[in-house]
């Protein structure tokens, strides 16, 4: 009966995953087919890293109060962070929010640590999550720009305008950035001992991910996925990871994780 009821737990969690999971793709599938659904004044398609960074230039030289940044992969590479200092601090200084949102393993990365201590002081902000689900900038709440194919960013670009799409967009990186950690902390435990890392890479083994998907989401080797899950078995008692999910459900450790402060 027991087992009975850890294995309903935890297919619980995986429907609630599901659902999650496909609301966001459905939005971005809604996202794809919009050219055609709400005309071109809303959506504009890049098709090439030229016209890219050529439009994420004009925004944020127009922009005013706000940018907002899911900064995927990890150690940033430094053509990225060589084209954004720029941008940041003609933001910066005009008086605009800039809240940029890495992935925990770029506190692996000297010259990404460096450019997120840099941001903060000169009045950005900069925090780290486990995973983040896309690359993403918005521009004062009306403007966002995501890749075509959030599995290939180097594949094309789209421009949203469209407030209902772009406030969804927003809410989700709100809710993100809640459970994030600043760059100056280290990244808590909960009172289990358990990481944001630990518990981000948990839910996706949950999810059926395999280890080289965990590993490309969490923007670290398949070694240390492996090394991380071995650990949580360790501690769990469990002799497979179906186990250790069922365990692990059981425990609370696949719920969301404990907002951190704003």
């Amino acid at each position: 009966m027991l087992l009975l009821r850890q294995q309903l737990d935890l297919q619980d969690h995986q429907r609630r995953v599901d659902d999650s999971k496909r609301a966001v793709l459905v939005l971005l599938d809604q996202v794809g087919g919009l050219g055609t659904a709400i005309g071109e004044p809303q959506l504009l398609r890049l098709h090439d890293l030229d016209s890219i960074q050529q439009h994420i230039e004009q925004l944020a030289h127009a922009c005013t109060t706000e940018v907002a940044v899911f900064a995927t992969g990890g150690a940033q590479t430094g053509e990225s962070l060589e084209a954004a200092r720029p941008l940041d601090e003609d933001v910066l200084a005009r008086g605009v929010r800039v809240r940029n949102l890495y992935l925990d393993s770029a506190r692996n990365d000297p010259p990404t640590v460096d450019y997120a201590h840099w941001l903060v002081s000169e009045g950005g902000q900069a925090r780290t999550t486990p995973h983040l689900p896309l690359r993403m900038v918005i521009y004062d709440r009306q403007y966002a720009v995501l890749p075509t194919d959030p599995e290939a960013a180097d594949a094309g670009a789209i421009v949203l305008e469209s407030p209902g799409v772009v406030a969804a967009l927003q809410s989700l990186f709100e809710q993100t950035w809640r459970r994030s950690t600043p760059f100056d902390r280290e990244p808590r435990r909960d009172e289990e001992g358990l990481s944001e890392r630990e518990r981000a890479l948990l839910i996706l083994l949950a999810e059926g991910d395999t280890d080289e998907t965990v590993a490309n989401k969490l923007a670290v080797s398949v070694r240390t996925v492996r090394r991380i899950t071995a650990e949580l078995l360790k501690r769990l008692g469990a002799r497979s990871r179906f186990q250790a999910g069922a365990l692990a459900a059981e425990r609370g450790w696949l719920d969301a994780v404990t907002p951190g402060s704003c």
